[in-house]
């Protein structure tokens, strides 16, 4: 392949990867492919001239000492003089500060095989925020300007790259955070892809499911998460949901589905398609039901969903029941439990309510 075929596929790998290893893979091979070089690393988080996280890679058979590699240090009184600067070389730091090799030697203890450096910089603010470094030996020699103007290239490939990759790890975390939260509220709410794969789910689905699937008594001895398998019953319905039907009319938005056997139990699938168009995703939406005998337990209203929020999900499930009237036996035989849990799940909610009897909780659940 051309070299210049190459570089254009190594810069279209670089602007698409979506995680750190892919793209420290793609600026390893356009280094390979262009330069001679000793060395090279990447340096994210800086912080104090210290990075929080850093790659390397060394030409096969040669040394270099990693565990130095994390430290700014060398270039840290020139950076400060420079705010801003792009790409320097190991040489302009020596014009400036004749100190840099004694740090180096108290960095390194043992030196390097490297002689000379360029550095692509990357900033937030007036402190750097990411380092790009390239060594040599000094057989390689110096780098020509001809190779700095690549670097100077790769330099703004590079910063692309880095910036999509901030994004991204800011967009995960902020999922990340929503989606701890929803999976504690008191919703029994489970989210599926057109393929029936589980994507999202509360911990009271995760407990229904497997009560479905399962029954009270022996659902008390499983893991919900690691027992977790969709209902017979639900993947039904969600295949109605996506598949066309046969006879060409509209497929149906919305399907529920009653428990085989438990009374009062069921399941609402709704189809969900946020866009359209041919790329479009399907999203199935699974809300589960437990009503109890004589309907006495009713939907929550907003403001018990702020005192059931400060419960765990096996807790919740006791406040309402008892708030629906249940008797602590009834309780204790629905859920599976013992009738000495019940009991203490019960006090430990009237501690975290601060109340004292059964009426109180009543009044705020019910």
């Amino acid at each position: 392949m051309p070299l210049r075929d190459e570089l254009d596929r190594l810069r279209f790998d670089l602007h698409t990867a979506l995680e750190g290893e892919s793209v420290w893979q793609a600026c390893v091979k356009m280094l390979d492919r262009c330069l001679h070089y000793h060395s090279c690393s990447l340096l994210i988080g800086i912080e104090n001239f210290q990075a929080a996280e850093a790659r390397h890679h060394v030409v096969a058979g040669d040394y270099f000492n990693y565990g130095s590699a994390k430290s700014v240090s060398v270039s840290e009184s020139f950076l400060r003089r420079h705010p801003r600067v792009k790409l320097y070389t190991y040489r302009e730091v020596l014009e400036t500060d004749p100190e840099a090799p004694r740090r180096r030697q108290e960095k390194e203890v043992t030196l390097s095989a490297w002689d000379h450096f360029v550095h692509l910089v990357y900033w937030n603010g007036q402190a750097p925020d990411a380092l790009f470094s390239v060594r040599r030996t000094a057989a390689q020699g110096d780098f020509s300007v001809s190779e700095r103007k690549f670097l100077g290239r790769l330099h703004a490939d590079l910063g692309a790259a880095l910036h999509r990759l901030r994004k991204l790890r800011g967009e995960r975390s902020q999922q990340a955070v929503v989606q701890q939260f929803l999976a504690n509220l008191p919703l029994p709410v489970l989210f599926l892809d057109e393929r029936r794969k589980l994507s999202f789910a509360t911990q009271e689905a995760y407990e229904l499911c497997v009560l479905w699937n399962h029954g009270p008594a022996q659902a008390r001895a499983l893991n919900p998460r690691t027992s977790f398998r969709l209902p017979a019953q639900i993947v039904a319905a969600c295949r109605q949901l996506i598949e066309p039907p046969a006879t060409g009319s509209a497929t149906s938005q919305e399907i529920r589905v009653d428990h085989p056997t438990v009374a009062g139990m069921s399941a609402t699938i709704s189809r969900r398609t946020p866009e359209r168009g041919p790329s479009s995703c399907i999203t199935l939406v699974v809300t589960f039901c437990r009503s109890q005998p004589e309907n006495r337990e009713r939907d929550a209203r907003p403001d018990a969903l702020r005192w059931l929020n400060l419960l765990t999900p096996s807790e919740r499930q006791v406040a309402r029941l008892v708030a629906g009237g249940e008797k602590n036996q009834d309780v204790a035989r629905q859920l599976g439990k013992s009738l000495r849990t019940v009991e203490f799940q019960l006090n430990v909610i009237y501690r975290k309510f601060g109340i004292q009897s059964r009426s109180q909780l009543t009044r705020l659940l019910a």
